[in-house]
């Protein structure tokens, strides 16, 4: 019983830690090859368009996620149609605090409805790095994606 527990115990620590790995695989679907990103704390895969490197390295060598930028196109899973990033950025913030983000960021502010601003960023900008320091800064952010209804192509 014994012997039980311990190869149980070294099976779930294996998986632990091999099946994040196996997940932060590309995948192919309607023959584009997608990466999986995290966006707003969901997963979604982010087609290769191939015009640039999407994948950093950390320091011990280890490939870190890609970035996000405007133009980029993403899709939740194989049924839903892709969505595209268009640059915008939704901070709960009041209008000073927006603006002085705006101004620390290089962002423009689009608009400011009931603490909730609207903030846009350039195409340069890796959308996925300013939201996470934005909530390292203790502020709810939330990258803007737009699907074929809400704006066209």
């Amino acid at each position: 019983m014994k012997h039980y527990f311990l190869t149980y115990g070294l099976l779930s620590m294996l998986a632990a830690v091999s099946l994040p790995a196996m997940s932060e695989e590309s995948v192919s679907i309607e023959g584009a090859t997608y990466q999986p990103v995290e966006v707003n704390g969901q997963r979604y895969y982010l087609k290769d368009s191939g015009t640039r490197t999407r994948t950093a390295r950390s320091a011990d060598g280890a490939s870190a996620s890609p970035g996000l930028y405007i133009g980029d196109i993403v899709r939740r899973d194989a049924v839903e149609p892709e969505l595209r990033v268009n640059g915008g950025i939704l901070v709960k913030a009041s209008e000073p605090e927006a603006q002085a983000i705006a101004q620390r960021y290089g962002l423009q502010v689009q608009n400011n409805i009931g603490g909730i601003a609207l903030l846009n960023a350039t195409g340069s900008t890796d959308l996925r790095q300013l939201a996470a320091r934005l909530q390292q800064e203790g502020h709810e952010v939330e990258i803007e994606v737009s699907g074929p209804l809400l704006r066209p192509n």
